[in-house]
């Protein structure tokens, strides 16, 4: 057996197996496995837990097998290295809300339809013809209209419904994304990001704007004691995507933190690396597609584009959960 002391005293323990010695245990002992345990990555890597009459627990992977002396154990492992009160939370189902981002800053606000219901509108709302909206390029799309004036969209590839306010509202969506189809890397207008086009309303003036929006993540958090936490520091990120991640991952949500938790990521990026002989800054990038200002870090002349990452964490369509202090530690 070997044994790990947790930071508050408590030592577990736990046995290294080979993966047939643990599948003969759990055999041996009736396992019972607990699914309430697995998480959306747990498939891929590992099989179990498993719970022995002994009060043992056993956990399988590719090729080894470890053994805890009890649920306890088990549970400290658990708190200790997998990511307990951090795995991401998400609505794989409607009806919630949705958000598209224009270049003007304009957000238009549309409702992904829960599939039963949308399946329920799709047989009994007259069709919209495709033709009203030019913009349309995609032959994998139906169109309906509710008597409200509503646009139903139904997107055969996704097999997803999204309910748009007006007809407007969905002209304007698909402008946006017509103009990204048409583009070409090989000529002018720069194209930055399809993600971040909309997402800076302040244009120029964002960087004057980085500290404000910064000191507005502790509260969008809803956190009192906040000292030991929000201190720009590498070692901290880890504490602060254990709290994002207890909130459920929506456009929404997405909306309200983006800014402040890119402003405050950045400014600790920055202060982290400034201690070494690096050229690192904010500046903006003009994005001569979408007439738009992305705000970027520049590392000895490098754009990082750390806000990709940023937006794969608040992605609620995205359900792989991303870390981002990972990817700051790489250019320590």
């Amino acid at each position: 057996m070997s044994s790990i002391s947790t930071p508050w005293g408590y030592t577990y323990e736990y046995k290294r197996l080979t993966r047939e010695e643990g599948e003969a245990l759990i055999r041996k002992l009736n396992g019972q496995l607990l699914v309430e345990y697995q998480n959306s990555m747990d498939f891929e890597t590992a099989n179990g837990p498993y719970l022995l009459e002994d009060g043992q627990v056993v956990r399988i992977y590719d090729v080894s097998a470890f053994c805890y002396s009890s649920m306890k154990d088990y549970h400290c492992m658990r708190y200790g290295s997998d990511p307990i009160l951090k795995n991401k939370h998400f609505l794989s189902d409607g009806p919630f809300q949705k958000v598209e981002y224009l270049p003007n800053g304009e957000k238009i606000f549309y409702t992904r339809l829960r599939k039963v219901d949308g399946q329920i509108l799709r047989d009994v709302l007259p069709s919209l013809d495709l033709k009203r909206f030019p913009s349309i390029q995609s032959t994998h799309i139906e169109l309906y209209l509710t008597a409200d004036s509503e646009v139903l969209e139904f997107r055969k590839i996704y097999e997803d419904y999204n309910l748009y306010q007006d007809e407007l509202d969905y002209q304007k969506c698909c402008e946006k994304k017509a103009l990204a189809n048409n583009f070409s890397f090989r000529v002018v207008p720069q194209l930055i990001s399809l993600k971040m086009v909309g997402r800076n309303p302040y244009g120029e003036d964002f960087i004057n704007r980085v500290d404000e929006l910064a000191a507005k993540l502790p509260d969008i958090l809803n956190l009192k004691n906040t000292e030991g936490i929000f201190n720009y520091k590498f070692s901290t990120l880890r504490k602060i995507e254990k709290i994002l991640y207890r909130n459920v991952i929506t456009d929404a949500f997405s909306d309200q933190i983006f800014l402040p938790l890119y402003a405050y990521y950045g400014k600790t990026f920055i202060k982290e690396n400034s201690k070494y002989d690096y050229d690192i800054k904010w500046t903006l990038r003009q994005d001569d597609l979408y007439k738009t200002w992305i705000p970027d870090i520049q590392l000895n002349g490098h754009y990082l584009e750390i806000y990709d990452t940023i937006l794969k964490m608040l992605d609620p369509e995205e359900d792989h959960r991303v870390s981002f202090n990972t990817i700051l530690t790489r250019y320590k």
